[in-house]
């Protein structure tokens, strides 16, 4: 009977750990654009400089190298925010595509898990 309550309770406590680990309710490790909500972003258009969507979204994730860019170089500022869910770890991520002469070309968003 001893071995079974014991059992039992690893069990409860490996799935707790496993809750934890997988759906990760308390966003651990999580990293967002202070400012960045969908509302906010959607309200970016083509033509607005970098210098304004940095300063209504906070401070990108990570700016890289946008090849694809009809006219080179184009950089890709990520910014991230907005839980998909309480109990998923997942958020909103968008892309905005800056032109060489520092304005808006393209934006983009989708979730990320």
């Amino acid at each position: 009977m001893k071995a079974l309550v014991v059992l039992s309770v690893a069990g409860l406590l490996l799935l707790g750990a496993l809750y934890l680990w997988f759906v990760n309710p308390l966003n651990w490790g999580a990293t967002t654009s202070e400012r960045f909500t969908i509302a906010k972003f959607e309200s970016i258009k083509p033509g607005d400089r970098v210098e304004t969507v940095v300063a209504s979204l906070g401070q990108p994730l990570g700016i890289g190298d946008w090849p694809q860019c009809a006219v080179p170089p184009c950089k890709n500022y990520v910014f991230a925010g907005d839980p998909v869910a309480p109990w998923v770890f997942g958020y909103r991520k968008a892309w905005v595509i800056v032109g060489s002469d520092g304005r808006v070309v393209y934006t983009n968003w989708y979730l990320e898990p």
